[in-house]
């Protein structure tokens, strides 16, 4: 039985000639290392903002910051400190502001940038002479294709 470890070796093409069963066992061993990592990285950035929220906190007071970047220093160590900015707007509200700026003679897009966007469920509902306005700005893309191993005596997917 081959081992994840020697996987990481191995080249692609010789990987995929491993019987499926092979395949399915690694993938789930993979899986398993995967949650346990995670929830260890996830147990240590917990560890981290338990010892440095307070000072990160009381700096971004200091330095009249509510957000972004900060470094603090422990012992030698430094430690970058990010708090993200997330701004959300009230699309309806926008969308009267808009209206408003244009009815005030005033060029929108020097103002706002919008984009359109059409949920795929509504678009196959539409009746066809709508959708035939809308076709020449439809494309249509793929993503990236995955596969599902499971053992049918099992009926379980991975």
């Amino acid at each position: 039985m081959i081992t994840l470890k020697q996987i990481a070796s191995m080249p692609i093409g010789e990987v995929a000639k491993l019987p499926p069963k092979q395949l399915l066992k690694l993938i789930e061993e993979a899986s398993m290392q995967l949650v346990k990592a995670k929830t260890i990285r996830d147990w240590l950035q917990g560890a981290l903002s338990l010892r440095y929220e307070e000072k990160a906190r009381a700096k971004r007071l200091r330095t009249g910051k509510d957000t972004g970047t900060i470094r603090l220093d422990d012992e030698g160590i430094s430690i970058t400190c990010e708090l993200p900015k997330k701004v959300e707007w009230d699309q309806n509200e926008l969308f009267g502001i808009a209206l408003k700026l244009m009815s005030e003679g005033k060029e929108v897009s020097e103002y706002l940038d919008c984009e359109y966007f059409i949920p795929e469920v509504k678009y196959q509902s539409w009746p066809p002479e709508v959708k035939a306005l809308f076709e020449s700005a439809r494309t249509i893309r793929t993503g990236k294709p995955s596969y599902k191993l499971s053992d049918t005596e099992k009926r379980g997917n991975i």
